[in-house]
Parts: structure tokens; sequence; C-alpha cells
């Protein structure tokens, strides 16, 4: 097996690519209504998203998914941390507010007011449901279901789609969502997510055994060990998420310690011109 074949062997998925099309056609036809000017960066990073959703469910990724664990680990990646915080940097929400006739706007402000988004964008509830999803399919049996039927495959990335853009929004927070984080709360809630990915990859890459049956035979057919390539994917998952996440949480931390100094020197700013303002008008000629 090489990479190219990774690349390669496509087997287009229909109704993802319809789905795919659909989003940017319409985040297309938004930017272009929005006025003032849509940043050029909200678009780029949107269809960039797009893209890298694209990638992994159209191309031999996805094919190669269901041959070997760590090409499934790989396409989980650049779901979770690849497409997901692209899309939600696009600031759709924001877009949609901006270009929505009225009635749907007034639509979509009542819908994010429901208690339901008010729970689910909590950050504390988007870290837990991140985690459980990535547990849950993991657990032997719902893997090996996926794998062997499509429909729930297909289920399993949406969930891993939607549970990602919930936990990355009040990362990014750049749409108006009803909950944020201090800036010690991000660094905090970055780095607790990288628990999960690093649980799961230390479970497989420690087994002695293949865990996820179906790949016994798809790997052997494939001319690699199963064993060797669950380590792999283990490796994949374990590094390449913490990697993610680890440069994530140092973005936060900057982009943190740069606007405390905004605000020092605000203050500062302030206090000068309050000291300007108490000095006598005159002084000695």
């Amino acid at each position: 097996m090489r990479a190219s074949q990774v690349i390669s062997d496509a087997s287009l998925n229909p109704a993802a690519l319809v789905l795919v099309l659909a989003a940017g056609a319409a985040y297309l036809a938004g930017a272009r209504r929005a006025h003032p000017r849509w940043p050029v960066r909200r678009t780029l990073s949107f269809l960039a998203g797009l893209a890298v959703l694209a990638a992994a469910s159209e191309t031999g990724i996805d094919t190669w998914s269901e041959r070997l664990l760590s090409v499934h680990m790989a396409q989980h990646l650049l779901i979770i941390v690849g497409a997901a915080p692209l899309l939600v940097a696009g600031a759709p929400v924001s877009l949609a507010l901006r270009t929505l006739p009225r009635g749907g706007r007034d639509g979509l402000v009542g819908l994010l007011r429901t208690p339901a988004v008010d729970a689910l964008t909590r950050p504390p509830v988007a870290l837990a449901l991140l985690t459980a999803v990535l547990l849950a399919t993991h657990v032997p049996t719902v893997y090996d279901a996926a794998l062997t039927h499509p429909v729930v495959h297909g289920l399993e990335h949406a969930t891993y789609l939607w549970a990602a853009l919930l936990f990355w929004a009040p990362v990014i927070a750049v749409d108006p969502l009803p909950h944020r984080l201090s800036p010690i709360g991000n660094v905090g809630y970055l780095l607790a997510a990288m628990v999960p990915m690093s649980a799961i990859g230390a479970v497989l890459i420690s087994s002695d055994t293949v865990v996820y049956a179906p790949y016994l035979a798809s790997a052997r057919a494939a001319g690699v060990s199963a064993l060797a390539d669950q380590r792999s994917g283990a490796t994949v998952m374990w590094l390449g998420g913490t990697l993610v996440l680890v440069a994530a949480t140092l973005g936060a931390a900057w982009v943190s310690m740069l606007r405390e100094e905004r605000r020092a020197r605000a203050r500062e700013a302030q206090a000068d011109r309050r000291a300007a303002g108490a000095s006598p008008a005159g002084g000695p000629r």
C-alpha cells in the first residue's frame, strides 16, 4: 500500500458531496450580499474547511479508512481538528445574521436563544459531548458496526463534525453564541480535550492484540500487519491530535497575552490623560 493509493483510490459519496457543495454555494452567495464587505479571510477559512471535509469523505482516505485503522484515525482528525475549526473561523452564523431576509434572521435569533442551544454551547457541555463521542465510537462493537455498515459510518462522521463544531465555537469565538471562555478557561479547555485522544491512543498502542477485528483481513490484503497498523493509528490519534491542540493552546495563550498588553497600555494612557487633566493650567514663565 502506497500513499498515492490512499489519495487516488476515491469512492465518491454523492450525498456528502452535495451537502459540501450546497454549503459552499450558500456561503459564497451570502458573502457576496453582505454589507459592509465580508472579510476575505472568513470566506477562505470556510472554503478551506469544506475542502478538508471533502478530502476526508470524497477521496481515497474514505475508501482506505475501512481497510486500515491508521487511515481511519487520520480521517477522524481531519474532521475534528482540521475541517471543524476552519468552518467555525468562517463565522457562518454571523454571515447568516447579516444576510438572511428578516424572517430567516428572526428565526435564527430565536433558535440561538433556545434552551437547547444555550445548553449545547456551554463549554463544559461541548467538551463533555466531544469526549463522549470520541470514547463511545471507539468501543469495538460500535467501531466495527461503522466499518461494516455505511449508514453507521456516515452517522459517525456527522456526529464527529457537529460535536467538533460545538467544541471549537467557544475557542475561536467569532460567532454571537451565548457562552464564551475566559483566557485562562480557553487554555484549560484545550488541555482537557487532549485527554480522550491520549486515552484512545494509549489503549490502542499498548494492546498486544488487534482491537478491531474487521481490520485483520483488510490489512492483510493490503500487505500490512494489522497490529503494526493499529499502533500507527494510535500514534496518529495520540500525537496528531495532541500537536494540534497544543498549537491551539499556545495560540490562545499568545492572544490572551496580546489582549492583556493592549488593556495595560489603554489603562496607562487613560491614567496619563487623567494626570494631564489634573495638572495646573499655568506654570512658571
